[in-house]
């Protein structure tokens, strides 16, 4: 898959399938139009594009107020990838994009810029200034400048639409089952392991610290998680502990994990690390021991649960 960061960079070939969208997530509706571009690339015989945003336009628009991510640019790569798309243009996202009209951008970015011969959307997309352009404009200006438009219909789950607010609000409540249902895959995480307090090693569970590929990375509810974790050493079971360490009086969120059957030196690594199921929510102990012995019966309940399932992951 090629990858250009910039206008300038992607080769102009009118031939191409494009998408637009921030994609956060690449949850099954994203999916679902994706997996129409590709095919409408290969029927064809042209390139499928995707055109996406870094930062996401509502990151850049509402500054703090704006939501955290399910995908680092990174990992949303990772994810286009493996569903086959040809190139991906990742437009920074500046003030001067956001101000840019939306007949402009058609015309000025996708038209001109890039080539287009059809174009695939969402049935609710809006883009440019002020979120004016939507699928009418679209349809308008395809009869202008000669390109093809489909309009994708939302993909539901359990009567109402999928989209990455909903996810999120799951994620936050720590329902990581069910946000592997509306995503079509596990939620992960990717980062590198750093050095940590180590408090998991004196009670005799090593953990690997990984810190985020993004300070503005979603990260589940707060509590114990049994994960599936990809590493340079392979690929392990084990659990995860998402919070404070409020036990040690911990001040900063953090993500340990803990692998099952694991002993390799993986410090400064990038790990990728899956959320299977929640087990229980954070907890201050009274003391060390305690956290200890609690943490004993995680790891059982953890290991009985992952014998039961098949490893599809």
């Amino acid at each position: 898959m090629n990858v250009y960061k910039s206008i300038d960079d992607i080769p102009y070939a009118k031939e191409s399938c494009i998408t637009i969208g921030s994609f956060d997530g690449i949850h099954l509706g994203h999916k679902k139009i994706i997996d129409k571009v590709v095919k409408l690339a290969e029927k064809s015989g042209s390139r499928s594009v995707v055109v996406t945003f870094d930062p996401i336009p509502k990151r850049l628009i509402r500054g703090k107020n704006g939501p955290l991510l399910l995908t680092t640019i990174k990992e949303k790569l990772f994810l286009l990838d493996k569903m086959g798309v040809d190139s991906v243009l990742v437009i920074p996202f500046d003030k001067r994009t956001a101000q840019m009209p939306a007949e402009d951008f058609i015309k000025e970015v996708i038209v001109s810029k890039i080539g287009v011969m059809c174009l695939v959307t969402g049935h609710n997309h809006t883009f440019g200034r002020e979120g004016s352009g939507n699928s009418d404009l679209l349809n308008q200006l395809s009869r202008q400048l000669g390109f093809d438009v489909y309009i994708v219909d939302p993909e539901d789950y359990r009567g109402d639409h999928i989209s990455s607010t909903r996810i999120r609000n799951l994620l936050s409540s720590g329902d990581v089952h069910t946000a592997e249902k509306l995503l079509g895959h596990l939620y992960f995480a990717t980062g590198e392991v750093t050095e940590g307090k180590k408090f998991g090693r004196t009670l005799g569970f090593p953990t690997a610290n990984v810190l985020s590929g993004a300070k503005e990375k979603l990260l589940p509810q707060n509590g114990v998680y049994a994960v599936y974790t990809e590493t340079a050493a392979g690929a392990f079971n084990g659990m995860a502990y998402i919070g404070m360490n409020p036990t040690f009086n911990g001040y900063e969120k953090r993500l340990e994990v803990h692998l099952f059957d694991f002993n390799e030196d993986i410090y400064k690594t990038e790990v990728t690390v899956h959320f299977i199921k929640k087990f229980r929510n954070e907890k201050k102990f009274d003391s060390a021991e305690d956290l200890k012995k609690q943490i004993e019966r995680d790891k059982k309940e953890t290991l009985a649960f992952l014998s039961k399932i098949s490893r599809r992951y």
